[in-house]
């Protein structure tokens, strides 16, 4: 399955990138800059396929898919960490993408990987009530220094607050490392704020892992996060 997809992925080094899984094009600016960090890597089937494919990614893949054999209108969005908080927020509020012409309709689904940040008054709580019980300070630098230490903010850029009925909000596969100490109890906020709408969600939480072996590990053989995402890819790309 995951070589019949065209993806796109933000690199902050293309070197990172396995020899094996080399990109077919390389360090794409994709926001009319030249900062290297705001490039990308493409990766697409070695022969332009007849038929446009689906795609994992989006924003500048969007626009572009189509030269590489990819279908801009069967958009599955994934990111890791702060990505996966990216991705859901773009699944789920429509008005960044409406400032860009663009709809939710774009998006076949959505898989969010081990993100504590989808309820982020919640989880700035629950860090904190975590450090008292442990005896631990407050960092110099959490999360409410992140999103910008202002509270009145933080339900806004709350993925959770913006989950609707009848606007377009793809199917959710999210996955977590159930033995972490925040991102458990936000994918299961994630998933039934969804579900309470009507919309296809599953909260799966990979075992003996942690938040860089879940996303280091995906597109391994065995690997049960893996097998999760190719029954979601098969389900909402029919």
């Amino acid at each position: 399955m995951f070589a019949s997809l065209l993806l796109a992925s933000l690199c902050l080094f293309a070197a990172d990138a396995p020899p094996s899984l080399a990109p077919t094009k390389a360090d794409v600016p994709y926001a009319g800059t030249t900062e290297f960090r705001q490039t990308l890597n493409v990766y697409a089937p070695a022969t332009k396929p007849a038929k446009p494919t689906p795609v994992i990614f989006c924003r500048w893949t969007h626009d572009h898919v189509a030269e590489f054999g990819g279908d801009p209108n069967r958009i599955v969005i994934m990111g890791h960490s702060s990505g996966a908080q990216l991705a859901a927020y773009m699944a789920i509020d429509e008005r960044p993408l409406k400032a860009e012409g663009l709809s939710l309709s774009m998006f076949k689904g959505c898989v969010p990987v081990d993100a504590d940040t989808f309820d982020i008054p919640a989880v700035i709580e629950l860090a904190t009530a975590n450090r008292k019980a442990a005896g631990k300070p407050e960092p110099k630098y959490g999360h409410r220094e992140i999103f910008g230490g202002k509270p009145e903010l933080w339900a806004d850029y709350s993925a959770v607050n913006h989950v609707a009925a009848g606007k377009g909000i793809p199917p959710f596969l999210i996955l977590y490392d159930s033995a972490a100490a925040l991102t458990p109890d936000q994918a299961k906020r994630l998933e039934g704020a969804l579900t309470s709408k009507g919309i296809s969600a599953k909260a799966f939480g990979a075992a003996n892992t942690n938040h860089g072996k879940i996303n280091a590990d995906l597109g391994l053989p065995g690997d049960p996060s893996t097998a999760e995402v190719l029954t979601f890819l098969q389900t909402v790309l029919k």
